[in-house]
């Protein structure tokens, strides 16, 4: 989510800003991290490169800022 909000404020994208927030409001942001995880693993990114975690994700996009 955080990368997201990024993303969004990088670009000046409202439209990506709006589907964060209706995003980060449901439960279906769990689902969507699971599945780039197993995308991540089926293209073979390094393990260590592999953010399986919020917390991961959270460190790795706020260091971008």
């Amino acid at each position: 989510i955080e990368g997201l909000k990024y993303l969004s404020e990088l670009y000046d994208d409202k439209d990506l800003l709006d589907f964060v927030n209706d995003f980060s409001k449901s439960n279906m942001y769990i689902s969507a991290y699971n599945k780039s995880i197993k995308l991540a693993e089926k293209r073979g990114v390094p393990e260590d490169r592999i953010l399986r975690t919020k917390e991961e994700a959270d460190k790795y996009f706020k260091r971008r800022k």
